[in-house]
């Protein structure tokens, strides 16, 4: 097992020649097929590119499995020690690479460690990535400046310049049992090569770093953070003479340097050491891939569809982001949002990541066997509802936060889920920041709920107060709704009492087992109000007794009635049982965070329930 690398990669030819059997042409940026390997991003801020990846390959080539290493540049910064052609057809920016396809990130050491971050023409750029590398949550190995960047930005460690450069081969010993360090005794030597260093009280003091490897002589060698994130403070990847030729550059510029720790000259210019450390790096390297690699094989993938990608799906998609490795490291399975079903007119104005899987056709979509999962995010009952059906006939779970479609074709859409055997869930689509569906889940098993009534609507709920406290007439509270993105440019569905409906009718459906025809239901409408008291608010009621109605009423509720400190665009929901009595629930209704979060949180109780 080995490398895959670019022929474009410079040391391509010498590394194929040394390990014919280890080296694998990447042919026009596509492995080979059936060829099972793991991707590594690699950010090279090394000034001498082509040796620095050199010296990654030769230490991957060691390891079990097959390798791929990404080569990543800063596109803010142009180096002055490689051609700009050769970087343009070899590496990708920042921007470019795909995060989905790497399994490992490994960001190299930079020369420019006395300048402080911010003033790292590159660190803005870099920062950003490292941003979007954690949100993604791609295991990192860091080194030397690289681990030094990480730390600060994760945990504000500064670096401090030392009093004499660290610079040689230095004996460490390992602290602790680990996986990084299985199969390796004390003391081991590895290379240093840096002016600047962490003080150890730092890492000691912060709880989520663990220290793996220290030196009486360097310091602490390598850390890990609680998600899992190396830290190594040396250059493990350097060959024998890499030091010494350090050495004799800073010579020729009349340094003041101290040749290299750990080596002898014997005769004028020809260096050597005993300490030998490249076996150690090709451990360390490998323990560390080997752990991607068990996680990769110990973990379910499980592939998921979106329907549409607006407001709702993005945040869906960004909540998911920020709680992958969460999500995995609680329900042992890893989530890739795989395809996005979108209108041909919206694909141009897709973000690049979604543009590289969205789709047009939704018979491709949900014929597709890898998708496990569907999001449903589209407005308004159809074709939302037809979607979601086949989805589920076909064995597919879906997530919805769509309450016309549930509302409107509730027993329709059951009815699929049970011919699939396939659950439906929904907790977004009614009161979003707030877990109601859930709490009724729980209390219709546990108790009785004898009746539901709410503020479930955020936009009419914010006329109204703006009316009864600002004194606005309706027209102008409408207006600055509108302005505030709260409202809709047709507000119909929100004034009229169409969206409380569909939602209690859902509520309906679910406590009761009584789904509503939402047309039915008896609607108050906040057109025409010339003013209104305090306390105003549109309710959505509904009972355990068939003889008594839902309905969605204005009414002037008393001061001391649950709903009526609920203001603005929040919603509350007062929940009466036979056991518990008067539950009350309240928080944000809608926007793309909360539905987001809401949407997650099905998918999290999907996992763990078990596909």
């Amino acid at each position: 097992m080995s490398i895959i690398l670019s022929p474009k990669i410079a040391s391509f030819s010498e590394l194929k020649t040394e390990y014919p059997a280890r080296v694998v042409a990447l042919e026009d940026g596509i492995a080979l097929k059936g060829l099972s390997h793991i991707a590594i991003g690699i950010v090279n801020l090394m000034p001498t590119k082509e040796v620095t990846e050199k010296q990654w390959s030769s230490l991957m080539i060691a390891s079990d499995g097959w390798i791929e290493p990404v080569w990543i540049q800063m596109d803010s910064y142009t180096p002055k020690h490689t051609d700009f052609s050769y970087l343009n057809q070899s590496y990708v920016t920042c921007e470019e690479v795909d995060l989905e396809k790497l399994q490992g990130i490994i960001i190299t050491g930079a020369p420019v460690e006395l300048l402080p971050f911010e003033k790292v023409l590159y660190w803005k750029e870099l920062s950003a990535f490292l941003d979007r590398i954690m949100a993604a949550n791609i295991p990192i190995l860091s080194v030397c400046w690289g681990a030094q960047a990480l730390l600060y930005k994760r945990f504000a460690i500064e670096k401090y310049e030392l009093e004499e450069k660290c610079f040689g081969v230095f004996e460490h010993q390992l602290e602790t049992l680990h996986p990084l360090i299985q199969n390796i005794e004390s003391p081991i030597y590895l290379p240093h090569s840096r002016h600047t260093g962490w003080r150890e009280k730092d890492i000691e003091n912060e709880e989520a770093l663990k220290i793996l490897i220290r030196s009486n002589q360097a310091g602490i060698f390598a850390v890990e953070d609680q998600d899992g994130n190396m830290y190594w403070s040396g250059h493990p990847e350097y060959e024998e003479n890499t030091l010494v030729l350090e050495y004799e550059r800073d010579i020729a510029k009349e340094l003041d340097i101290q040749a290299p720790k750990g080596y002898s000259e014997i005769g004028k210019g020809n260096w050597t050491t005993t300490r030998q450390w490249h076996s150690i790096a090709q451990k360390l390297l490998g323990n560390w891939l080997e752990e991607i690699r068990n996680k990769e094989r110990n973990m379910e993938t499980v592939k998921v569809g979106l329907l549409g990608y607006g407001t709702v799906s993005s945040g869906f998609y960004n909540r998911l982001k920020c709680v992958k490795e969460k999500v995995a490291k609680e329900t042992g399975k890893q989530v890739i949002v795989a395809k996005v079903l979108v209108k041909e007119r919206e694909l141009n104005s897709l973000p690049p990541e979604i543009q590289k899987i969205a789709l047009t056709d939704f018979k491709a979509l949900v014929e597709d066997e890898e998708i496990q999962v569907i999001v449903e995010a589209i407005n308004g009952a159809e074709p939302a509802a037809t979607f979601i059906c086949s989805a589920l006939a076909k064995g597919k779970h879906v997530i919805s936060a769509n309450k016309a479609a549930l509302a409107c074709h509730w027993d329709k859409i059951h009815e699929a889920a049970h011919l699939g055997k396939a659950n439906i869930f929904y907790e977004a689509s009614v009161c979003a920041g707030i877990p109601l569906i859930q709490v009724i889940e729980t209390l219709k098993h546990s108790d009785k709920i004898i009746s539901i009534e709410g503020i479930v609507n955020g936009t009419s709920n914010y006329i109204l107060s703006a009316m009864s406290k600002e004194g606005l007439s309706y027209d102008d509270a409408l207006n600055q709704a509108q302005v505030l993105g709260y409202a809709e440019s047709d507000p119909s569905a929100d004034v009229d009492g169409w969206d409380a409906a569909n939602k209690i009718s859902i509520l309906s459906g679910l406590a009761f087992h009584r789904p509503l025809n939402p047309q039915e239901i008896c609607k108050d409408s906040l057109r025409g109000l010339k003013s209104v008291e305090m306390g105003t608010k549109l309710i959505a009621t509904v009972s355990c007794l068939e003889e008594e109605p839902a309905v969605v009423s204005l009414k002037v509720l008393d001061v001391n009635h649950p709903l009526y400190s609920i203001d603005g665009v929040d919603n509350g929901v007062v929940i009466v049982t036979e056991g518990i009595g008067t539950l009350k629930l309240c928080g944000p209704g809608a926007g793309s965070e909360a539905t987001g979060t809401a949407m997650v949180s099905d998918l999290f109780h999907l996992l763990k329930g078990g596909l």
